[in-house]
């Protein structure tokens, strides 16, 4: 069997609000392989010290942004989740 050609669909984060607070990044990843789609979503809470009404946070999201985001891509170490997720699909792929 010729080795699968995968993609990669881009990264996309989501914040979770909650009493008007941004309290959460939801991330998800997506990889596809002709009509399958491997997905993994994960939640990070923001440190509480951290979260913001969300009118502070649209004011300062392109500069604090990024560090949040890099932190919870640290703490769900989401990458590795789709890494396991995509050696067992691959291991299960008929081999001719």
């Amino acid at each position: 069997m010729p080795d699968p050609i995968i993609t990669r669909d881009p990264m996309r984060m989501e914040e979770v609000f909650r009493q008007g607070k941004v309290v959460g990044i939801t991330i998800t990843l997506t990889h596809r392989h002709d009509d399958n789609t491997l997905t993994v979503t994960d939640t990070w809470d923001v440190p509480e010290a951290d979260q913001m009404y969300a009118e502070d946070w649209q004011a300062s999201k392109q500069t604090l942004g990024p560090g949040l985001v890099g932190q919870a891509l640290e703490a769900l170490n989401i990458e590795y989740q789709m890494f396991t997720q995509m050696r067992d699909y691959i291991a299960a792929l008929p081999s001719e």
